[in-house]
């Protein structure tokens, strides 16, 4: 929702907010670095693709959740 907010010039955000915070409210980060989501602003992660790398230890424990 970031990128998309960030590259549509046609996105009102003041009249049509959006969620951009919802992140905040997961139980574990499924990225290395948290997204940067304010207080004033949000920023875009400037890596490669998305910007964001996957933590692979938070995706393991997630997806068998019987493994320490």
């Amino acid at each position: 929702m970031l990128h998309l907010a960030v590259a549509s010039h046609g996105i009102n955000s003041e009249r049509y907010p959006g969620d951009l915070l919802g992140p905040l409210y997961h139980e574990a980060d499924m990225i290395t670095e948290p997204l940067q989501l304010g207080p004033e602003v949000a920023l875009v992660p400037e890596g490669p693709g998305l910007g964001v790398e996957l933590d692979e230890a938070q995706i393991k424990r997630f997806r068998d959740p019987q493994q320490p």
